[in-house]
């Protein structure tokens, strides 16, 4: 059964096929650019991308509660908890008030969850011992300064942009943007209201947004009328584009 999409074409070829030619003939855009993290949304790297900060830089709290040092705990139970002292600063046998991503005083090596502490006056009771490293976010837990984040090829989305502003990245190398001219063709089209025997110019609309939309920059030029003159002006008007399509 004939397919009328197909009509008037002498010869078709499979989209695999002509997906193979295509690709054969272009060349990956190899120039690369320095941009801000802003800039670099959707932008695929260059080079790779290298912590250059821990993630957290400082021992924190994973948990509202209070500082202290495990040792002072050790023991604790609900018949004979153990009593500490709450301070500003950390001694033996005290404890200080903490909330979530808080720095941890010099000396304190765990975290009593807020739920778990009966506060008493100026002081506070721990019926269940912590460990040291209880209750801790570690000083390079979630990144190590020096890893590798990202490889060339990837491209950046906005929670990579995130992480790197996190790890002290500011800039990125990253490829630029490949440039399209789009150039639609034909006698019969107009860009709107079309009479008996025209055709409203679609393909070329469709085909520039779609090359914005996969990373690419896109001219999307007037009609070109099927005149030999014409159509080689405006393909030459745009030589110094990567890509042109018509």
């Amino acid at each position: 059964m004939n397919d009328v999409r197909t009509s008037g074409f002498k010869r078709l070829t499979r989209l695999e096929t002509a997906r193979e030619r295509l690709l054969d003939r272009i060349d990956p855009v190899e120039r690369s650019e320095s941009v801000g993290l802003v800039a670099a949304d959707g932008c695929v790297l260059a080079e790779s991308v290298v912590a250059d900060r821990d993630v957290p830089h400082y021992p924190r709290a994973a948990m509202d509660g209070f500082a202290v040092r495990a040792a002072d705990t050790f023991g604790a139970s609900r018949r004979s908890p153990a009593v500490l002292r709450q301070e500003e600063t950390l001694d033996p046998g005290t404890a200080t008030r903490v909330h979530t991503g808080s720095e941890l005083p010099e000396g304190a090596d765990a975290v009593v969850m807020v739920e778990h502490a009966e506060i008493v006056g100026e002081e506070i009771e721990v019926a269940d011992p912590v460990a040291a490293g209880e209750n801790v976010a570690p000083v390079g837990e979630n990144v190590r300064a020096g890893r590798e984040l990202y490889e060339p090829g990837h491209r950046l989305r906005p929670s990579d942009l995130g992480l790197l502003k996190s790890v002290g990245v500011d800039e990125v190398s990253v490829y630029e943007f490949p440039t399209v001219g789009v150039v639609p063709t034909g006698e019969e089209l107009v860009q709107a209201d079309p009479e008996p025997g025209e055709i409203v110019e679609t393909n070329g609309l469709t085909t520039s947004r779609y090359v914005e939309r996969w990373g690419g920059r896109a001219t999307y030029r007037e009609i070109v009328t099927d005149d030999r003159a014409a159509l080689r002006a405006a393909i030459e008007r745009d030589l110094t584009k990567d890509l042109v399509v018509t």
